[in-house]
Order: structure tokens, then sequence, then C-alpha cells
């Protein structure tokens, strides 16, 4: 539910040591467990729970309706993919990529598109990359007047 780690658990429980004595560890137990049977009696903690306990009712009432569970039987037994690979979903041309963050730098240029297969027996064309335009020279400043 936390997704805290055995790691994270020693930390924190260090850290609870440091700062409070071992006399006072049994009252503050005493108090956070008074403190989480309050919250998880609040009508707001039951709502919430209720409305969890409803929407996965509802997912799963949907998916068995059509027929998930079936389907994604079917196709482990035959080896088939569920999802595409990354690469694949990439060379779609609905893939956008995020846009860059204001604070970082130039973007880098992205990898060509591959390109369909060429009928047997023709060698596809070759590309070659458009030439990058000119920059023109900054114009000479006007000179200024006495």
């Amino acid at each position: 539910m936390f997704n805290i780690g055995g790691w994270e658990l020693v930390f924190i429980l260090l850290l609870v040591l440091l700062l409070w004595k071992p006399e006072e560890l049994q009252d503050r137990a005493r108090q956070l467990g008074r403190w989480w049977a309050r919250v998880t009696r609040s009508p707001w903690w039951v709502s919430m729970m209720t409305l969890r306990q409803r929407t996965e009712d509802f997912l799963r009432e949907a998916a068995r309706e059509a027929n998930v569970e079936l389907a994604l039987r079917e196709a482990t037994r035959e080896g088939r993919q569920i999802w595409p690979p990354e690469d694949d979903l990439r060379a779609t041309r609905a893939f956008q990529p995020p846009a860059p963050h204001p604070e970082a730098g130039p973007p880098t240029p992205a990898p060509p598109a591959n390109p369909a297969p060429a009928a047997e027996g023709t060698t596809p064309p070759r590309t070659s990359p458009a030439a990058a335009e000119p920059v023109p020279p900054n114009p000479p400043e006007p000179p200024e007047a006495p």
C-alpha cells in the first residue's frame, strides 16, 4: 500500500529510536494506534474504501463482460504478443515525442523512420540528407551620424 522497502523501514525505525527515548516509544505507539483507529473508522475513510471496492467490482465486471481473461489466455497459449514492442510503437505516425522541458538544451534530432520494404528485385532509392540552408552573413551596421 505504501510501497516501503525493507531498508526504508529500517531507516525509519532508526530515526524513531533517535528521536524518542525507549520509555516514550510505548506511549507513542498507543497514540499512533488510537489515531489510526480514528482514521479508519471515520466516515471519509469508509466512503473511500466503499468507492475503491465499487470501482474494483466495476472494472472486474467490465473485464468479464468483454471476455478479456479468455482473450489473454488464448493469446498466451498461441504465443502472440499482447502489446507491440516499444520500437514498433515509435515507428508509427501516431507517436509524438514529449515536449522538451523549457530549461533543456537544444533538441536532439529524431532517428529516421524505417522506410517501407521495397518490392523484390528492386533496390530502394537512396536518399541523401537535405542540405542545410546557407546562413546569410550579418549585415554591416550603418555608420553613426556625426
